[in-house]
């Protein structure tokens, strides 16, 4: 392995550093978007169960209580809970929006290392292909170790870039689609949040 690196040229030095790279963002994505810091069942059941005013106390002691998404959204948005429906969900959208950019965070890097990794292959295949035209001599005749290093500079250096930009996008796939289920269920329970309020505040 470390033989066919070494014969794949000086490309092969930033196609590793790409996954690398790819790996620690898949890592980290991972553990920050599991369920648990985005929203808890506990704190879904609070949202749920909201029918008087110790129930939004309550509320408001599981979401203090817990370091998530939801839970700071739900706190950002229980100080405005006597305003009209329409000018909560106003706020709570535009807070939204930044607490969603957490969901998105180093994703763009993943999409990046995925296109940019087959074409660092391309280039180590035209590098290799150079060398091989390179032993050309006089004669027109290519020699058999420029010829067979060339080829294998560019085969190799072609398979690694597809090697890496493949999974990596298959991974940035199925990253972004996480977070858009976050979004949609975050959505949803910040809605229900609100419709529960009004409907608090209307029986007063």
């Amino acid at each position: 392995m470390i033989e066919m690196f070494y014969k794949g040229g000086l490309m092969m030095y930033p196609i590793a550093f790409a996954s690398i790279v790819a790996l620690a963002v898949f890592i980290e994505r991972m553990w920050a978007l599991r369920r648990i810091n985005i929203f808890s069942t506990n704190l879904v059941i609070a949202i749920r169960n909201i029918k008087s005013d110790e129930d939004v106390e309550n509320l408001k002691t599981v979401a203090a209580a817990q370091e998530s998404v939801l839970s700071r959204l739900v706190l950002f948005l229980l100080p405005y809970r006597e305003l009209p429906m329409d000018e909560q969900k106003d706020i709570i959208e535009e807070q939204g929006r930044q607490e969603i950019r957490f969901l998105h965070q180093r994703l763009g890097i993943m999409e990046t290392i995925a296109g940019v990794a087959p074409l660092l292959g391309l280039l180590g295949t035209v590098l290799g292909m150079i060398r091989v035209f390179a032993g050309l001599n006089m004669a027109g005749i290519v020699k058999a170790t420029s010829l067979s290093g060339g080829i294998a500079e560019a085969l190799i250096t072609t398979a690694a870039g597809l090697i890496i930009g493949i999974p990596t996008l298959i991974v940035y796939n199925y990253l972004e689609s996480i977070s858009k289920e976050h979004i949609l269920d975050l959505e949803q329970y910040l809605n229900q949040l609100i419709h529960n309020l009004n409907l608090l505040r209307r029986k007063k």
